[in-house]
């Protein structure tokens, strides 16, 4: 929506820090604005913020998915992916600040009339082995903790391959993207991405590995090398779910024959429905492509790339710049916090190629899918809702097959299923019917779910919280009975301690007593002994005596005997 007329300058659109300059683009979740910071002497940046529409900032689930965006963008730090540079929360809702890329996508760049079937082939082949390796490095995520996060992009397509001018390819939009650090998750069995540029195993809602991603970009390589989109149907999106998951890939030799055997090994190893048969990193599906694209000068350098870009869109970077120079001359040097009353206000950057078709509005497909496609991170991509500059008169515009499908994956409807191109046998147009029938009856249900489902999200979260309070309260419980069981461990060493020196005590005492009982033994001995030999000293004495008294008695009895003898006269006859 343009601008009213107003005189003089208009009033500065701030959000934070950031000056919103004009809208790139808009899409189921948000809108992407052009951003502008200034800092001291000069110093000024662009960058692309995206801004959750005032709807949705409300609604808990939504800024849940949008933060999710951002905690897992924010994690990538590769040339080839587009960051995050912030996340924030104002009085306007809940917002990402990316990295501004100024250039295409690849949609573009194929798109090109000016561009031959070799030029698109090489330049293409470029941008995607840039989006490879950047796709990988995603990949490749893990946690704080070192375990990785299982990240799985689910919409990796030429419309979110951005291509600088600088010849620097980026993945990017990574809305959808599941990861097992997400606080939200897809309900089982709803499909998130564009339907043909899905893996079979997406399409059928199964659960998913970086694999399913290798078969979105062995689409996408089949589709450079033939010019042709492979699974695209005009009858609709689950005409083109069945063409993913019954169609032959025919092989892209057999169509152009610029396609080398070393390209069509690739291309066919990465389309195999048997996840377990393909390249099994986006850096595998990588290597192999530049090695092949070498045989016969089919991918071109980076230099190569952009110096093709800025010639080729030349007129499109100069138009773009142009506006964005144009909508900073008519901004004043007031500042008006941005609100949900001026998102009307604020004008759509004129940006796409003039050859290409206008883009589609956001439709049946985004509701689908509970989040909506915005093809555009932080870039001048132009597939979501953004006004496109007047054609000249000289010039014709051309709704090209791909800005077709594009379309197609903004609307479901059954009528459609009756326009199923001649090429589709009547067995794959009855099942695309059914399959309309059925996607259609899944939107309704869908639709239906749609409050249930942010009541089971509430319910989801208020049993996280009390989960969380039972933790708590658990973490204390163990706190607690960890100090009890310390003080216990202390008292039990403390008695284990007073027994020892009980012990110790009781053993010094034995001690004692044993050194006095043998001192008393020794000093019982020693009196013995000495009574004893006084004994035996008195026994001797006694036995002296007696030997004395006997003797004396025998001299007297001599004497006495002498006496008689001597007096008795009868004893001398």
């Amino acid at each position: 929506m343009a601008l009213p007329a107003k005189d003089g300058p208009i009033e500065r659109r701030k959000l934070d820090r950031y000056e919103i300059i004009a809208e790139i683009a808009s899409g189921g979740m948000g809108t992407v604005y052009l951003a502008r910071l200034e800092g001291a002497g000069g110093f000024q940046r662009l960058f692309a913020i995206k801004l959750m529409h005032a709807h949705l900032a409300k609604e808990p689930q939504f800024v849940a998915m949008l933060l999710d965006e951002a905690r897992i963008a924010a994690r990538i730090h590769h040339p080839n992916a587009v960051g995050i540079v912030d996340v924030c929360n104002s009085d306007a809702g809940y917002y990402l600040v990316m990295q501004y890329v100024e250039g295409f996508t690849l949609d573009d760049v194929l798109d090109h009339p000016e561009l031959t079937r070799r030029d698109k082939i090489r330049l293409g082949l470029r941008i995607l082995y840039d989006a490879a390796v950047g796709l990988h490095s995603a990949h490749e995520l893990v946690d704080d903790d070192g375990e990785s996060l299982h990240l799985v992009h689910r919409d990796v397509s030429p419309q979110n391959i951005l291509v600088g001018v600088d010849g620097v390819s980026r993945i990017t939009d990574f809305g959808v993207a599941r990861a097992a650090a997400r606080i939200t998750s897809s309900r089982p069995g709803m499909i998130k991405g564009k339907p043909c540029y899905m893996a079979p195993e997406q399409a059928l809602g199964k659960d998913l590995n970086r694999r399913a991603d290798v078969f979105a970009l062995g689409i996408i390589l089949w589709e450079i090398l033939v010019g042709e989109m492979l699974f695209y149907s005009e009858a609709g999106d689950a005409a083109m779910l069945a063409r993913v998951l019954y169609d032959e890939v025919r092989s892209p030799r057999d169509i152009e024959d610029t396609v080398t055997e070393g390209l069509e090994a690739v291309v066919m190893k990465a389309l195999d429905r048997d996840p377990t048969e393909r390249h099994q990193t986006a850096r595998e599906f990588a290597e192999a492509l530049e090695e092949a694209a070498r045989e016969d000068d089919l991918i071109a350098t980076t230099h190569q790339l952009g110096d093709r870009l800025q010639e080729s869109f030349k007129e499109a970077v100069k138009a773009r710049r142009a506006s964005i120079q144009k909508h900073i001359a008519e901004l004043g040097t007031g500042s008006t916090p941005i609100a949900s009353d001026v998102y009307e206000q604020i004008p759509k950057l004129e940006q796409r190629p003039s050859y290409l078709a206008p883009a589609p509005d956001s439709g049946a497909w985004h509701e689908m899918t509970d989040e909506g496609q915005e093809g555009v991170d932080g870039s001048a991509d132009t597939r979501s809702a953004m006004e496109s500059a007047p054609a000249p008169a000289n010039e014709t515009r051309v709704a090209t097959p791909r800005a077709k499908a594009v379309e197609a994956v903004a609307t479901v409807s059954t009528s459609d299923a009756a326009t199923e191109p001649k090429k589709q046998s009547p067995w794959l147009a009855i099942a695309g019917v059914v399959m309309v029938l059925l996607g259609v009856g899944a939107w309704f249900v869908a639709s239906a779910a749609s409050e249930r489902e942010a009541q089971e999200v509430q319910e989801a979260r208020e049993a996280e919280a009390a989960a969380e309070a039972t933790d708590r309260a658990a973490e204390e419980a163990n706190a607690e009975a960890s100090r009890e069981a310390e003080a216990a461990a202390a008292r039990e060493a403390e008695a284990a301690a007073e027994t020892a020196r009980d012990l110790a005590e009781a053993r010094a005492a034995g001690a004692a007593a044993q050194v006095e009982a043998q001192e008393a033994t020794e000093a019982q001995a020693a009196a013995a002994a000495q009574a004893q030999a006084q004994a035996s000293a008195d026994a001797e004495e006694r036995a002296r005596a007696h030997r004395e008294a006997r003797a004396s008695m025998d001299m007297g009895m001599t004497t006495a005997m002498g006496i008689v003898v001597e007096t008795n006269p009868y004893l001398h006859q």
